[in-house]
This record gives structure tokens, sequence and C-alpha cells, in this order.
């Protein structure tokens, strides 16, 4: 079939158009989700039945219309996730178009530094943040983590990546004759603590039944010291469904809660001592309470329940407090994505941060466009002053934009988060294809020695060799996290004018040649 090259351009055209709208721009994406039931990215179709974005406190259940079928989540106030408007098209953008902000980061050993990425990636994917990338950085012997997110803010960036990640929770114990664990271990204060033949000043610390001690103070015959009975390797489970995890109002402030699983052996330490605390008279909870620290920075300290005295418990319950429903949401997100991802293992100090704009990505785009569209005229401009053959110039305005719909297409439909050196790279595929057009149009222009078919093989030896040339030229690039989206797009572009393009702009230059 002669025309077969026209009609696989028609085809790519056809399914670009599919990747790129199909399912777009129909309900909402949900931006951040503090619930489980839902994650960023998914599509919520309604609310109650009610077309989102809906604003206002919820009370009970509440039915989500998704891309996956009917979710319900139940609540006590506003609903713990964002929306936003689903995008026309079905095109990622990154950060330098959609707005954001980066930070780069020093860790204090360097040599940690790939270390530090894949928990800091964990955090920001638990916390909900999206497109998140990182990237290490040498330079002048230090080792740098450049971290840039798509949508967040610099208060979320700061909240995640300042904190180590060092959780610990702490019983606080009075002691003057004896510390019980295992088994009995007596004491005797007399300005230290002695415990078996050692002394313990205040801020010494010591080890028993394999759980540590601090000594705080020394008052008189009694020793006040502090057990660690949890810490970051204990947590095997953060529950952050509905039952067990939430926020509610509580007099004037906002109640953040989140459940935890500790492991056995930390359940035990927990057992242990708390065996040491006496029952407070007339109440149900015992003369302490359990402290819980991050990063040594007191998050908030419970009473311990009289039932849970020397009680091996593996499920705990995580509380903090805050002003307003949406700082009292943001901490728990923050705390249970810290603790979900582990501690750094390596602390980190945060060198600077920056913010991009939408706005600006939004104007760049327009004036690619803009310029995109004076380059058209131009082109067609000189084109037809210099070949005087007005009947191919809107076939070759029509093969460049099919050109550039077919290159987006294949980025939505392969999800490329599409960045400005990316655009920039559609636009040199596009400039190489009108060159090539260029070239096969002087060829079929010169004199009539050689057939249209002989002419235009010499057209396509030019451009096949120019195009293995630029592919070639882009390969290094790949290596370049900043110039990556570059060169594939320019890659992409150039074989898809080899391959499609091209040969079809062929098939019309002769059929408007049997024309005349």
């Amino acid at each position: 079939m002669a025309n077969w090259r026209i009609g696989l351009l028609v085809a790519a055209v056809v399914l670009s158009v599919v990747s790129l709208f199909m399912g777009a721009g129909s309900g909402f994406s949900v931006e951040t989700s503090s619930t489980p039931r839902l994650s960023v990215g998914d599509t919520v179709y309604a609310i109650n039945g009610a077309p989102p974005p809906v604003s206002g406190n919820y009370s009970g259940l509440v039915q989500l219309a998704t891309q996956r079928g009917a979710v319900y989540i139940e609540t006590d106030g506003p609903l713990p996730f964002t929306l936003k408007e689903r995008s026309s098209t079905n095109l990622e953008f990154g950060l330098d178009i959609t707005g954001g902000v980066s930070a780069t980061v020093k860790p204090k050993n360097a040599s940690l530094a790939s270390d530090v990425i894949p928990v800091l990636q964990q955090r920001i994917n638990f916390y909900g943040l999206r497109e998140a990338t990182f990237r290490t950085i040498d330079f002048h012997g230090d080792s740098y983590v450049e971290v840039a997110i798509a949508g967040g803010t610099e208060d979320e960036i700061r909240r995640l990546l300042e904190a180590e990640g060092k959780f610990e929770a702490k019983v606080p114990l009075k002691a003057s004759k004896e510390i019980i664990m295992d088994k009995s271990y007596p004491i005797s204060v007399n300005g230290t603590l002695s415990i078996e033949n050692k002394s313990y000043a205040p801020g010494d610390s010591f080890i028993l039944a394999g759980v540590p001690f601090i000594v705080a103070n020394i008052t008189g015959s009694d020793a006040n010291v502090v057990a660690t009975v949890y810490g970051g390797d204990d947590i095997q489970a953060v529950y952050l469904d509905p039952a067990r995890s939430g926020v509610r109002s509580l007099d004037n402030n906002y109640q953040w809660s989140f459940g935890l699983q500790v492991s056995p052996k930390a359940a035990n330490n927990f057992a242990m001592v708390t065996k040491n605390l006496p029952f407070a008279a007339g109440t149900s909870y015992l003369q302490g309470e359990i402290a819980v620290y991050l990063d040594d920075k007191l998050i908030n300290s419970f009473q311990i329940a009289s039932s849970l005295r020397g009680n091996a418990a593996t499920s705990i319950e995580i509380t903090g407090t805050a002003p307003s429903y949406g700082d009292a949401l943001a901490e728990k997100r923050s705390i249970s994505s810290i603790l979900r991802s582990g501690s750094l293992p390596t602390s980190i100090e945060i060198v600077g941060v920056s913010s991009v704009s939408p706005t600006l990505g939004r104007a760049f785009v327009n004036d690619v466009l803009l310029a995109g569209v004076a380059a058209a005229a131009g082109v067609a401009a000189v084109v037809l002053a210099r070949y005087r053959r007005p009947k191919i110039i809107l076939p070759m305005l029509a093969v460049s934009l099919s050109e550039a719909l077919i290159i987006l297409g294949a980025a939505a439909a392969f999800s490329w988060t599409l960045d400005l050196p990316a655009l920039a790279g559609i636009i040199a595929a596009i400039g190489t294809g009108v060159d090539s057009q260029i070239i096969m149009i002087d060829q079929s222009s010169r004199r009539k020695e050689l057939t249209l078919t002989e002419q235009l093989k010499r057209a396509f030896f030019v451009i096949f060799g120019s195009g293995g040339i630029l592919i070639a030229s882009m390969l290094p690039l790949l290596t370049m996290i900043s110039l990556r989206g570059f060169a594939i797009t320019t890659i992409i572009g150039v074989l898809i004018g080899v391959l499609i393009t091209r040969p079809a702009f062929g098939e019309i230059l002769k059929k408007i040649e049997r024309a005349q």
C-alpha cells in the first residue's frame, strides 16, 4: 500500500490524542492525604453524592466516589485530604512548571549521603507529597543531597527534613532501695546511686536487663532515674486507619492521634519498668507517666493506667495537640511519616531552601507556545518566498504540529515528567523536523534530472545521517540528571520524525507533485 506511511502518521496522531485526553479533566485529584484509604493521585468524583470540592466539617461515615469505586472514611471535622482540579490533559509536569520547593541538605557524615536518600524518600511518600526527586551533589569535597518536591511548601519540607527521626519513650522512676526488672537489683543512695558495686552520679547512664537508664538527680535518700523503654527500632507498625488514628476537637484545640505497635522486647521492657511504679491513690493510674520524645524533643506525656502495670502491651497510642485542625493534621502526618520511615543514618543540616512559583512555569509554557506560533509563521513565510509553492505550506505545518502532538502523547502514555529541559528538547526535536522538511522540499524543487523518488532518497540519506548524529550526541546527557529530560525528549522526537513524520511528509510531497 503506497500510502501506509500517511496511515501510520494518522494512527500515531489518533493514539496520541487518546493518550493525552482520555479520562483527563473529570473529577478531582487527591493532592495530600492522611487516611490510608486514599492515596495521592487518586480521583474523587463525589463526596456524599455531591461534586467536590465540598468544604466544612463532617461527622460520621463519609462516602467518596473514586476511580476505584466507593470508599468510606470516618471523620469528625474537616476531611483528612485535600483535592485539586484535575488537569485537562494527562501530562505530568515537573517542579519548575507546577511550582514547589527544593532544599539542599548536608549530611554530617559525607560517606552516608546516598544512604540518606531512601529514608527521606520514604518520609515524603508516607507524608503524601508527590513528584519528589533526589540527587547527590559533590562540591569542593563536600557531599550534599538536593530534594525537590512539586507542589510542596517550605514549611512541609523543613518539617520532614529537619527531624533526624530518633524516637524514644521514657518512664521516670523514684528508687530508694531497689529497682525491679528481671530480678530485684538492690541500690543504695548517698550522694550517688550505687548498684551492682558501681556508683553513678547525676547524668550518668547504666543498663539493667537490657534497658537503658540515666540518673536524673538525687534528693536525699532517693534517686530519680529515667528508663528508655522504647526506641525507634522497636516500632513495628504505625496505624493510620480511622479506628486508631484521627484528629478531633478538644476544648479550644485539636488533638491528633495514631497507634503504634512495638516489638515484644520493647513491650517486655515496659512491663519490667512499670512494676516499679506505685498505684496513685483514689485513681485508676500509676504514680508516673510515659514521655514520648522525637529527636530529644518532648512530643507528649501520658498517664499510665493501673491495668498496664507489669503488662507487656505491644499497642500504644501517640497523641498531641495543636491550635487548629490544619496544624494538628500536618503535625500528625509529619510525625507518623518520620516514625514509619525510621531514623536517618546520620544527622543532616539544611543548607538552603528555595520556592518555585507555578506562575513562572506557566509563563514559560505560554512563551513557548507564542514562540512556536511565531516560528511557524516565520518558517512558512520564508519557504513561500524561497520556493513559491503555497500548497506545501499547510502540509509542512500540519506535520510539524503532529510531531509535537505525538511526542506529548508518548510523554502522557509513559508518564514522563515534563520539566523545562524536556520542553526545550521538544522544541529542539521540532526544529530538526522543520529542517528535514526544508531539505526534502529543496530536493523536490531541483532540476528534474532525477525522479522525485530518487531526490527524496537523497534527502532521506541526509536526514537519517543527521538524526543519527543528533541521537549519538544526546547519549552522554542521559547520565546528567539536570539534562536527562532534554536528552530523552530530543531522542524520542528525532526517532518519531525519522520513523513516522518524515516518511509521511515525503508521500505528501509526491501527491502534491503528481497533482501539478
